[in-house]
């Protein structure tokens, strides 16, 4: 039986105050478990786990400073002082304008890094990373708005005022990673007037004419489909093409039997989110059973991967050892600051599916518009959708 039959044998309302009671205690458990990774010298900043190979970093950091604030305790990890040094800190690691080096991530080279197929020290993916979640921090340090992904593109990307964007769509992909990234630029960049309407339009009509159409999804998956939909459909607010089949889809995946062996946490964050921002563009679809199984996972999640250290793990028996391609930790059963941040943002999206940000400390905040201000992108996407 699936995680989806189970969650509509139930009635919605003793579901749902499962849920209630679960994430109350997590919100409790966030601030237990985030002193416990609190780094001694930089009160202000935190480590992966516990057992951890590196120091506070700011990976570690933006995860777990953004589950404190989706769970309402933000203020309780980190004093007024502790906000300013830890906005001191990011500034130290700034080594150009929006370019950040992060000690604690390049001070040694992690064991397999080859794997990667990048450079050492960083210089692709790896480098964007870390300009995008120290930008993150300050998100939280400073309490602002800010768009993570608005650092300089990565040198072997296009640049700005480059037309041969599609080029470079069609080689990279499957990885719609980059390919979304890419394009929430792209957006800004017609908005600038530094390409034309016609780059834009090229890349976004290549782009949903690779979604499959009898799932809905690009990239045959729902990781692959969140990747493109969070950086540009979100903040462009444009409506989301065939919203009914990517929530079948992602339904039908989750009902599989294996599909709670070995979660890895960013599935079932990109699923509720798939859900969520699919939802805006086919209201009241399949609502009650959305809701029953946003208040049904919110429970499992929160009882299966909760540890004795009151952190939750990646994994039901051991934390993620790696981030990206670095060591952060021994995978042993402890809380990860991944965990929280990846887990924590699915369960703070089905608090909004389940309204129930007036019942729990966790705000329900999901869309891009509540991080940044998107009215440039939400101009664009209006403009293209017609």
């Amino acid at each position: 039986m699936g995680t989806v039959t189970d969650s509509q044998q139930f009635d919605l309302d003793e579901l749902t105050e499962k849920a209630i009671a679960s994430l109350k205690r997590a919100s409790e458990d966030m601030v237990v478990w985030a002193n416990q990774v609190r780094d001694p010298e930089k009160p202000w900043a935190f480590r992966w786990s516990k057992e951890s190979t590196r120091g506070a970093n700011v990976g570690a950091c933006n995860y777990i400073l953004q589950t404190a604030r989706f769970a309402g305790v933000l203020d309780r990890i980190l004093t007024p002082e502790q906000k300013e040094q830890g906005a001191d800190w990011i500034r130290s690691l700034e080594t150009e304008k929006n370019i950040y080096v992060d000690p604690a991530l390049v001070d040694r080279k992690p064991p397999n890094w080859e794997k990667s197929g990048e450079n050492w020290p960083p210089d692709g993916a790896h480098k964007e990373a870390n300009n995008q979640y120290a930008r993150g921090c300050l998100r939280f340090y400073e309490e602002g708005e800010l768009d993570q992904l608005s650092g300089p593109t990565p040198p072997t990307w296009p640049q700005k005022g480059d037309v041969n964007v599609l080029d470079w769509i069609k080689k990279v992909e499957p990885n719609w990673s980059w390919i979304g990234r890419i394009l929430h630029r792209v957006l800004l960049w017609y908005k600038e007037g530094v390409i034309s309407k016609e780059v834009l339009m090229e890349c976004m009509d290549y782009v949903h004419s690779r979604q499959d159409p009898e799932t809905g999804f690009w990239g045959k998956g729902i990781q692959t489909t969140f990747k493109l939909l969070i950086p540009v459909h979100d903040p462009a607010e444009m409506p989301v093409p065939r919203a009914d089949k990517i929530i079948d889809s992602v339904f039908k995946v989750m009902e599989e039997e294996s599909y709670d062996n070995n979660l890895f946490p960013c599935e079932e964050f990109d699923a509720f989110y798939d859900i969520a921002i699919a939802a805006t563009s086919a209201s009241g679809y399949r609502e009650e059973d959305i809701k029953k199984l946003a208040a049904h996972r919110i429970h499992t999640i929160l009882e299966t991967h909760r540890q004795s250290d009151s952190g939750l793990s990646s994994y039901t028996d051991h934390c993620i050892p790696t981030w990206l391609n670095w060591d952060m930790a021994p995978a042993i059963k402890q809380g990860d600051a991944f965990a929280w941040g990846i887990y924590g943002y699915g369960l703070n999206i089905c608090v909004d599916l389940l309204g129930l940000s007036n019942r729990v400390p966790w705000n329900g905040k999901w869309r891009q518009r509540d991080e940044y201000d998107t009215r440039d992108f939400i101009e664009v996407g209006k403009e293209i959708s017609g």
